[in-house]
């Protein structure tokens, strides 16, 4: 893990982050197998380890007044539960990690709705071009 957090943050990315923290599940599962009883705790080195690179990519503005993080079922189901739960503790980070999920999925639903758009005209000037032969 340091050895990804050591080629930088595009490598946390990539490596750690993924897309939208779809990577964040495979720890979350490493944690519940590797420290079964610590994981409920959120204190596990793994845990540790994942959040100091995560705090790379985050906003590091860190507001005077923290905006509420995503309830623990919203974090569970975007991250696993074991990272949900030491999210708990870590407000900021848990409601940087949820904004950039959230932008990841936006991102995803705008180029799947300009791919739509692009195959209607594709599929219109086919038409045209039908007609006019």
């Amino acid at each position: 893990m340091l050895g990804i957090g050591a080629l930088g943050n595009n490598a946390i990315i990539d490596g750690l982050w993924g897309v939208k923290g779809e990577k964040l599940d495979v720890i979350d599962n490493l944690v519940g197998v590797l420290y079964p009883g610590d994981a409920r705790k959120g204190k596990t080195p793994l845990l540790k380890v994942t959040f100091k690179l995560l705090a790379n990519i985050i906003n590091r503005n860190k507001p005077a007044e923290v905006p509420p993080p995503p309830s623990y079922d919203a974090l569970a189901l975007m991250f696993g539960p074991n990272i949900a739960r030491a999210l708990d503790k870590r407000p900021w980070m848990a409601h940087e990690l949820a904004r950039l999920h959230r932008e990841a999925v936006e991102r995803e639903v705008d180029q799947d709705a300009g791919d739509a758009d692009g195959e209607a005209e594709a599929e219109e000037e086919e038409d045209r071009m039908d007609t006019t032969q």
